[in-house]
């Protein structure tokens, strides 16, 4: 088994998707590390799989080689990957940190014997995973002068904006071939500049930024807040998969209203050049708009106790709005139709609603956002949500 030039933790949907193709692009070997078995040991048979890339115009058929994959247990393997790698990244979701910490940790141990340096990228929908990553495994670093010093200079917990939309396959993809993942073609990664280490070698599509903050925001709530939006609002109007959405004329205004007033509320914290904002948005409209993804309303709205949070995707860019001055109607009517999305094999729905029934519709929005009953919001989001009606 030769050493591979990127650890990637994560064969999933972006970890393939998109990550595996960036470094296959690049002329870089991969290394898997999953917790699936068939899929470990399908990526080592073939030493490639498919990737799709489709809009609403076009299909084009991938074969992403030079890889390799071990299972989490398979420690040594891991530990020396990470000791000669070039660069490392996850795609696991922040959830799974816990369990990655103590493997990355010992990785950093060996590795700081060469004292080559290390930048590991988190491509998580996550703002601060690099922090939260970077945290979880310094618990696990014994105490030693020369390896604090190793660490603090030398390994780099990278945050990246991940912009590629990538659904999860469908029963007719698995059927077709069980390694096959389909994607959308854009293939651009911003990543916090600041905070690489050592000098990565050079990779299309990969693009440093300094200040890196508004980037992962922009993502949250330009692009995550849009799809959200539509999912919720989609619903309501018996909408399954997202590019139906768009196709209703009242849901495709309150998107444009949501992002013109987020955008401004985006260049106004960030300086973003408002040209580039606007343009931003016009192409994710069109991606958006992709309906050979076949994303759904169910897939893309789960999990509304998360997306409820304050410092998430609606509840977030309403505030960024209300802090600047601009409208937060469009944001309020997409978090008051989050707390009327009752999908059937959704737990996080079920939950809402349980808490809708027992505290009423404020008293269950302050308790999942986790703002003071007395913030403007939330009387605004009871009326919107009764106005749903």
């Amino acid at each position: 088994m030769q050493l591979p030039s990127v650890v990637q933790f994560g064969a999933g949907a972006i970890g393939r998707g998109f990550m595996g193709q960036l470094w296959y692009d690049a002329g870089l070997s991969t290394g898997f590390v999953d917790v699936a078995p068939e899929l470990v040991a399908a990526l080592n048979e073939r030493g490639q799989y498919p990737l799709r890339l489709v809009d609403s115009a076009t299909t084009q058929d991938l074969s992403i080689g030079q890889v390799q994959a071990v299972l989490t247990p398979e420690t040594a393997t891991i530990v020396t990957w990470l000791s000669h790698c070039q660069l490392a990244c996850t795609a696991v979701g922040v959830n799974a940190f816990q369990s990655l910490a103590p493997l990355v940790a010992q990785g950093v141990v060996q590795r700081a014997q060469t004292g080559i340096p290390l930048s590991i990228l988190c491509c998580e929908n996550q703002k601060d995973a690099g922090a939260m990553l970077r945290s979880a495994v310094q618990a696990y670093l014994p105490e030693s002068d020369v390896l604090n010093t190793y660490f603090e200079s030398s390994v780099g917990f990278v945050d990246a904006s991940v912009g590629r939309m990538v659904p999860p396959p469908t029963p007719e993809l698995l059927a077709e071939d069980p390694l096959l993942i389909l994607a959308e073609p854009y293939n651009t990664l911003p990543i916090d500049a600041q905070t690489l280490r050592g000098t990565l070698p050079p990779i299309p599509g990969l693009l440093p930024k300094t200040p890196f903050a508004g980037y992962v925001v922009r993502k949250l709530f330009t692009h995550n807040g849009a799809h959200a939006l539509l999912a919720y609002e989609g619903f309501l109007h018996g909408k399954t998969e997202i590019a139906d959405c768009l196709q209703v004329p009242e849901i495709r205004t309150h998107l444009l209203a949501f992002w013109h007033e987020t955008g401004n509320a985006l260049v106004a914290e960030f300086g973003f050049p408002p040209d580039e904002q606007r343009e931003h948005e016009t192409d994710l409209l069109r991606r958006l708009a992709n309906r050979a993804l076949r994303d759904t309303v169910q897939r893309v709205g789960r999990d509304p106790v998360r997306k409820l949070r304050a410092d998430d995707r609606l509840v977030g860019a309403a505030l960024l709005c209300q802090k600047h001055g601009f409208d937060c109607t469009p944001a309020v009517r997409a978090i008051a139709s989050a707390l009327r999305f009752t999908p059937s094999h959704d737990p996080t729905s079920a939950q809402v609603q349980n808490l809708v029934a027992q505290q009423g519709v404020s008293g269950a929005f302050v308790n999942l956002s986790g703002l003071s009953a007395d913030n403007p919001l939330v009387t605004r989001v009871e009326s919107a949500y009764n106005e749903l009606r």
